[in-house]
């Protein structure tokens, strides 16, 4: 059952392929020359030419089986020689110096001056004409008539390549280079069923490229995931790089406070420090030292002893040159002392 659905599918959806394109994928096998003979007695097969006699105009009844096997490759072609009497032939005045629109002039007069349905036929036209007139010889074709044909020769394995109509004096009119579409008129469900095809197509496209397409989603979510995170990391980092920044200068401070004395408490050693009969004139302190400039009527030298006795005063030295001031008996002095803890 689903075999014969597979093939009635796969023979519709060919319906919808150009024959052009048929032959080109399944190859170009010989053509098979038919003709329709009034003068034959019987049906005459050979390999490339069927000779069929045809007794009543306009009619195709009746046609014999044939017996010609299973073509190699699929249907053989066949191109079809069309006996005039089963066409509809007509004659229309060609208006003189009209000749380029013979075909819209043919058209317009079979549909004003016919009963027929340009939907139901095919026609062609040959336009004879004179010095001074022309006349256009339209042949019109039923649909029926060529798809009983087609159907009779799909039962003897042929398939319809070109049709060709028989005038006088050997001449034929070609209907169509490739009437394989016009055999059968177009029927609604092969749109639908190339439309079903393109679904399913679509439908497993989209069953094989949907989990690529969202594990690709998700890589990309993750990779945006994964940025935010480092991103959070480095700002992190600097933030406690800059706190352990600010606990090593809170660190600093804290240790330089209890290192270095605070300078109302240096005033307070270096006072008791100081002799009675000597005084302090500056005082100059930085991190490390402690200057001071005065007057003594002791010897200057005498102040290094009395300072050297404080603990956070450390090498007290007598710099620059002492010299005496006779007016007020007393020696000018300028001593350094290096603060600290006496380590």
């Amino acid at each position: 059952m689903i075999g014969v659905f597979l093939r009635w599918w796969r023979s519709e959806l060919a319906g919808c392929v150009p024959e052009r394109v048929r032959r080109t994928w399944n190859g170009h096998p010989r053509p098979i020359d038919l003709q329709f003979d009034p003068n034959a007695l019987e049906t005459s097969v050979s390999a490339d030419r069927i000779v069929l006699p045809h007794r009543e105009p306009g009619s195709l009844d009746a046609l014999p089986e044939l017996n010609l096997g299973v073509a190699k490759g699929g249907q053989r072609p066949v191109d079809v020689t069309w006996p005039v009497g089963v066409c509809l032939e007509r004659h229309i005045a060609l208006p003189a110096g009209a000749i380029g629109q013979a075909g819209e002039i043919a058209r317009l007069d079979l549909v004003r001056d016919t009963p027929i349905d340009l939907e139901r036929v095919i026609w062609r036209h040959v336009v004879e004409q004179d010095d001074a007139t022309g006349t256009i010889r339209q042949f019109v074709l039923k649909r029926r008539d060529l798809a009983a044909l087609t159907s009779w020769l799909a039962r003897q394995d042929l398939t319809l390549r070109k049709l060709r109509v028989a005038l006088e004096q050997r001449t034929k009119l070609d209907f169509v280079d490739n009437v394989s579409d016009l055999a059968r008129p177009w029927r609604p469900w092969r749109m639908l069923n190339a439309v079903l095809v393109l679904a399913l197509i679509g439908a497993v496209g989209y069953l094989i490229w949907h989990p690529h397409d969202t594990r690709q989603t998700a890589l990309i979510a993750l990779e945006g995931e994964i940025a935010e995170l480092q991103a959070t990391a480095i700002k992190l980092r600097q933030s406690l790089d800059s706190r352990r920044a600010q606990a090593k200068t809170q660190t600093e401070f804290i240790d330089a406070l209890a290192t270095h004395p605070r300078f109302s408490d240096l005033l307070g050693r270096l006072s008791e420090r100081m002799p009675d009969h000597s005084w302090v004139e500056t005082i100059d302190a930085d991190h490390d030292f402690l200057r001071i400039t005065g007057q003594s009527r002791d010897s200057a030298a005498d102040l290094i002893a009395h300072l050297s006795g404080e603990p956070k005063f450390r090498l007290p030295e007598l710099i620059g040159p002492v010299t005496r001031d006779a007016r007020q008996d007393t020696e000018r002095f300028t001593i350094q002392i290096r603060l600290g803890s006496g380590e």
